[in-house]
């Protein structure tokens, strides 16, 4: 087995720790929390942090709404969902049998748009464009966009050995 490239993953991790410190003292040994995440995935944003910054009830639902339907299209088969529009994705997810759970997230995002509409906020006619712009951009399609390459990258590594 050859060792991974210059570009490997684990070894730019690896190499941003540095060299191993020395062994601390059992007396000296503290609890540590470190958060972890990749730097080669995007991440969704925490939904509290965005219902905070939103100045109105309109909005606060709009932001609910997207990460509703983000995690409605990270939750089924990409090919249930594949080159559907919004309102078909949350069609398929009402009436997924699989898991209630994403039937309820999809009934709620069923809900979530008719009061959009009715205030004015969305538009069906559209096809929820602004909508569906946003939740492209939060990270569905940019988590499979930068997910692909990575896949490539990896499974060509995997062939090469």
């Amino acid at each position: 087995m050859k060792c991974p490239g210059a570009d490997d993953h684990l070894r730019i991790v690896t190499g941003d720790l540095g060299p191993a410190l020395k062994q601390v003292a059992r007396n000296e040994n503290k609890p540590v929390q470190l958060p972890l995440f990749s730097r080669w995935e995007s991440m969704i944003p925490d939904l509290t942090r965005s219902l905070q910054s939103v100045s109105s009830p309109n909005e606060a639902l709009y932001t609910s709404t997207k990460g509703l339907i983000v995690h409605i299209l990270r939750s089924l088969p990409p090919q249930k969902t594949k080159g559907l529009s919004l309102k078909a994705v949350i069609d398929q997810a009402i009436s997924y049998k699989t898991d209630p759970n994403i039937s309820r997230k999809g009934l709620s995002a069923a809900e979530n748009l008719r009061k959009l509409e009715q205030e004015g906020f969305l538009s069906s006619g559209d096809n929820y464009a602004r909508l569906a712009v946003e939740v492209g951009e939060v990270g569905f399609l940019c988590f499979s966009s930068s997910f692909s390459p990575r896949l490539l990258t990896s499974t060509s590594f995997l062939s090469r050995n």
